[in-house]
């Protein structure tokens, strides 16, 4: 993506960096920090700009907000092939919790970012007073043809055949249908281009070796297991035209677990959070009230 077009995001938004373990993390620290705090943990590849419009509707809410980029997306560092795991990624977020020294954080987390949500507030229970998760990975994932997903797990060949499909085909994409998630538009990308139309901002591109990383620790009996065991009241919103996380599959899981408000958008896919904003906003408006 031309650099021209990173501004019309980061517009009126402050960044701020700290250091761990992996290196640089890029975040930023919205409202008052005498308000409740509320942590935005991005989707798979997404950096934390995916959650700009949320993360000031909630500060208008007057609740502080902190949303941050993994590591290979926005302004974090790019780090080495094998850290993108779910035990990184999760340091990550616990790092960047105890850096700010919160405490009764309400996390969120979005797809992917749902399972490093998930896993953060069971490892943590004190620092957490509730979480929201929307189309949550970890339960049951589409991953897509088994073929597909066998290269993707494959050292060395994975990369390569992730660095092949992203030049060849979703980089010519993004060139020619750039569009802003409120654009109309939006609607006529398919999810997989818009995933990487964030992945774009990264300033240390490492699409291939995070994709395969994140798909080789999948573990769903372990998921499993995690998201069973958060102690801390959960908010689930599951989209009912869902093919990334398939709704069904996950709508039985989730209603079983004690401690959990199952939440359903109708006529909507994997991208709720913006293709029905409104309705997305009004249920953790709910949620937080509780």
């Amino acid at each position: 993506m031309d650099s021209h077009k990173l501004p019309q995001f980061t517009a009126g938004l402050k960044a701020s960096t700290f250091e761990t373990a992996q290196g640089i993390t890029n975040y930023y620290d919205l409202g008052s920090s005498s308000n409740k705090s509320i942590v935005l943990v991005p989707g798979y590849l997404c950096s934390a700009l995916m959650y700009k419009d949320l993360a000031e509707y909630l500060v208008s809410l007057a609740y502080r907000v902190i949303m941050y980029d993994p590591y290979g997306t926005g302004g974090s560092i790019k780090t080495s092939k094998d850290k993108y795991t779910l035990e990184t990624m999760v340091e990550q977020l616990k790092s960047l919790i105890t850096n700010l020294y919160l405490r009764d954080v309400i996390v969120v987390g979005y797809s992917m970012g749902g399972l490093i949500a998930a896993t953060y507030a069971k490892e943590n229970s004190s620092k957490v007073s509730k979480v929201i998760l929307m189309m949550p990975a970890g339960y049951k994932v589409n991953q897509g043809p088994q073929t597909i997903t066998m290269i993707m797990r494959t050292p060395i060949i994975g990369p390569k055949f992730m660095d092949y499909f992203y030049h060849s085909t979703i980089m010519d994409a993004i060139k020619v249908n750039f569009v802003h998630p409120e654009d109309p538009k939006f609607s006529e990308i398919i999810q997989f281009l818009y995933m990487h139309i964030y992945t774009s901002w990264c300033l240390n591109p490492s699409f291939s070796e995070a994709a395969c990383g994140i798909f080789r620790f999948m573990n769903v009996e372990g998921h499993q297991k995690t998201l069973q065991s958060i102690t801390k009241p959960v908010t689930v919103i599951l989209a009912k035209n869902d093919i990334a996380i398939p709704f069904q599959d996950n709508f039985d899981f989730w209603s079983k677990v004690p401690n959990v408000s199952v939440n359903v958008l109708d006529e909507c896919g994997h991208w709720g959070i913006h293709e029905k904003r409104d309705e997305m906003f009004e249920i953790i408006d709910k949620s937080l009230a509780v």
